[in-house]
């Protein structure tokens, strides 16, 4: 358990950045933020479940996500 510890320990040391962190934070918040502003799963994707553009939509959603 202790060797565990330590792994873990040296790898947020040396991996640890605040601004990366922060900023990857900031992005996750607006677009989950944005997510529920315009209600995209509820008014946009719903309404075609049991469809394959359902799969195509929500593809496309998390790639917006990813890509922005």
């Amino acid at each position: 358990m202790r060797k565990l510890r330590t792994y873990l320990v040296d790898f947020i040391r040396a991996d640890f950045r605040p601004g990366l962190y922060g900023v990857t934070a900031l992005f996750l918040a607006a677009c989950i933020a944005f997510n529920y502003a315009v209600d995209l799963e509820d008014s946009y994707i719903d309404p075609h479940r049991g469809t394959w553009i359902r799969f195509v939509l929500f593809l496309g959603l998390d790639a917006w996500c990813i890509i922005r």
